[in-house]
Parts: C-alpha cells; structure tokens; sequence
C-alpha cells in the first residue's frame, strides 16, 4: 500500500465527516473540538470497509490521530502479506 495515499485517504474522508477544514497528520482528535465521537466511529468503519481490516475495541483508545489511524493500517496490512 502506498502511504501517502493512505494518509490523503483518511484525511478525506476525515473532513468529508466532520466540520473541520484542515488537520496536521499528528493532531490529536481529542484536541479538535469540531471532531466527535461519531464523526471518529463513521471514520473506523469506513476505513475497516475500504482497508478490508477490523480494528479491535483494545485498538480505539490508540487511533487518536490521522498518523496512528495510518499506522495501525499499515502495521494490519502487513501483517496479511505474511499470512
């Protein structure tokens, strides 16, 4: 998977969402007031669809940022290659 795709993906559909305009990669969502918690569960569920991954209920508390959201992705992605 491309990376920077995959970050441009999350932050589209991110603002596509929600009521913000523009966020930094590293901003935490918890620091973003116009970014709720339905906004962010949308946001999970879109990307399990598109990413084909399932993110855990252990794994939410650690999806705070577009950066985490891209890693955890990532790190499930290639964790199927080696499967």
């Amino acid at each position: 998977m491309d990376n920077d795709i995959i970050k441009s993906d999350i932050l589209k559909l991110l603002i596509k969402l929600s009521k913000i305009k523009s966020i930094k990669f590293d901003t935490l969502f918890a620091n973003n007031e116009k970014i709720d918690s339905l906004d962010l569960l949308n946001l999970y569920s879109l990307l399990e669809k598109k990413y084909k991954v399932k993110f855990k209920s252990s794994e939410l508390a650690k999806l705070s940022s577009i950066e985490n959201i891209f890693k955890v992705i990532n790190k499930k992605a290639n964790e199927k290659k080696k499967r």
